[in-house]
């Protein structure tokens, strides 16, 4: 097994390279059209962890989430389109609003349908993870606490959190490929999200061809020095959050310098890359072989999404929402700020702002939500 954070990080970057590599080659072309290059950065470590190539946990993990992201964000959105985020706020609130409501449906649903074959005061275990899926892993914890869960019931919860939220993370990224078809179908009223090539940019000139470069690097490097002096806010604002909120506000501040927005196809080049790093460590934090660890618990959380997918769908149909739209609220509920992001930028870079703004709703909302969707669960079990 892989141990050395060096060791590790070279050989993500290794996975990274042979997908980029694979996409170019003619014969995978059809494999890459339905499942894009971020299922496979995914996948790949995932199935490496499963084979005891890959530990499921390492500090280099958590060091590149809590030091590259900021820089993947910065790169990400210092071309950004602002005025396609702000075309989609009022609907991308309803969406947000049916993503949370799926997931108290489907705990209520699945405990319900499943509460025969879990122990007693499985709905407090229910609970803690309605607030990881609404709002993340604070709120999980938070919950915990406020619910007086037994460590012999959330152990379990634990397992169900982290082998199904990659799951569902990784569905969500493999339906990136499917987008255009989805929004034709539902005929949903899709925004231009700022593609590059939609219109013609104009040409940087070379003295500011490295601008937009190093602006996205200082902007990464003084939100993470700021994101670590400034107070936590109870388990809604950690420093990890102001962190990426720091980022977000002076990347998007840096999109409306025009000597920026003409290189803006250089920095999602550079953004998309570390995403793909990113990605990579993500999926090796988890293995298929913990599915054999809590059945019961995996199954309720099976119908569980499976009611929140519906939700989604409903969503869709009811206010013509992009499949972007409908990954990017999810993922901000079952997956939280660090990750939200991420999935919404497969979708199109410009979305990873507003997977970051619903992400954080969430999180304030999570663990209000998770409460009274344990005590829900305790009503309907009699």
């Amino acid at each position: 097994m892989i141990r050395s954070p060096a060791l590790l990080l070279a050989a993500f970057v290794g996975v990274v390279a042979l997908v980029l590599h694979a996409r170019r080659r003619g014969a995978f072309q059809a494999v890459f059209r339905f499942l894009p290059v971020p299922f496979w950065c995914y996948l790949l470590p995932m199935l490496g962890t499963t084979a005891g190539l890959f530990p499921s946990d390492a500090p280099l993990y958590g060091a590149l989430s809590r030091y590259l992201l900021p820089f993947c964000l910065a790169l990400l959105l210092v071309s950004a389109d602002l005025s396609a985020v702000a075309r989609l706020g009022a609907r991308a609130l309803g969406v947000m609003a049916f993503s949370v409501a799926g997931i108290v449906l489907g705990a209520v649903f699945g405990f319900v349908l499943f509460q025969d074959r879990l122990p007693e005061d499985a709905w407090k275990s229910v609970g803690a993870l309605s607030g990881s899926w609404i709002g993340g892993s604070a709120n999980m914890l938070a919950l915990k606490e406020a619910l007086s869960v037994p460590d012999a019931i959330f152990a379990p919860v634990i397992v169900t959190d982290t082998l199904l939220a990659y799951a569902w993370m990784a569905f969500l990224i493999a339906g990136a490929g499917f987008q255009k078809r989805f929004d034709a179908w539902n005929a949903a009223a899709v925004p231009t999200f700022g593609l590059a090539g939609v219109s013609p940019a104009p040409t940087a000139r070379p003295g500011f061809r490295a601008a937009p470069l190093l602006a996205a690097i200082g902007a990464a490097g003084f939100s993470i020095f700021l994101g670590d002096r400034l107070p936590a806010l109870g388990t809604a604002v950690t420093h990890a959050t102001w962190t990426v909120l720091i980022v977000t506000s002076l990347s998007l501040a840096l999109s409306f310098v025009p000597a920026f927005s003409t290189a803006g196809g250089l920095t999602e080049k550079w953004g998309a890359t570390i995403l793909y790093i990113l990605l990579a460590s993500m999926g090796a934090r988890a293995r298929f072989t913990d599915i054999f660890q809590s059945p019961r618990f995996l199954a309720l959380g099976v119908v569980w999404l499976a009611v929140h997918g519906l939700a989604l769908l409903a969503a869709a149909r009811f206010l013509r929402a992009p499949l972007a739209l409908l990954a990017t609220a999810s993922q901000a509920c079952v997956g939280g700020p660090v990750s939200a992001p991420i999935v919404a930028a497969v979708y199109h870079p410009s979305l990873a702002a507003l997977g970051l703004l619903l992400a954080v709703l969430g999180n304030v909302l999570g663990s209000y939500v998770g409460f009274l969707t344990a005590h829900l669960c305790r009503w309907a079990a009699g």
